[in-house]
């Protein structure tokens, strides 16, 4: 699905147009960087139908709302641990019993920096 902006000052300095007016997409490598995972597992993702694709001609684009929502990118597991300042280990346990929430993109386990700050404002003490 192709989707216009409708503010000009949302523009991501990292889409580029597809020569249409106003219409932002990402290439696919850097849809791969925005999701931190690799270009091949995009692909595969886009054919099963869990990743939203634009076809133009040969060549396949992705709005970076449907990848992840004008969050910013997604976060590794070290990068989300560094940021929790908890160990990788600990953050694997939690994610495993589902006590702090992911996103499952085939088998790479990523994180929403929102999530995460949600996560930490339900257990802060008074």
């Amino acid at each position: 699905m192709i989707r216009t902006a409708d503010d000009p000052t949302d523009r991501d300095p990292h889409v580029e147009t597809d020569g249409v007016a106003g219409v932002l997409l990402l290439k696919a490598d850097d849809a791969a960087d925005r999701l931190a995972i690799s270009v091949s597992q995009l692909a595969e993702l886009s054919r099963r139908g869990d990743v939203p694709a634009v076809r133009i001609g040969r060549s396949v684009r992705y709005d970076p709302r449907d990848l992840d929502g004008n969050e910013g990118p997604l976060l590794k597991p070290e990068a989300a641990a560094a940021a929790l300042a908890i160990s990788p280990r600990k953050l694997w346990a939690l994610t495993s019993t589902e006590e702090i929430p992911c996103v499952r993109l085939g088998s790479a386990v990523r994180y929403r920096r929102c999530d995460l700050l949600a996560w930490i404002d339900e257990r802060k003490e008074a």
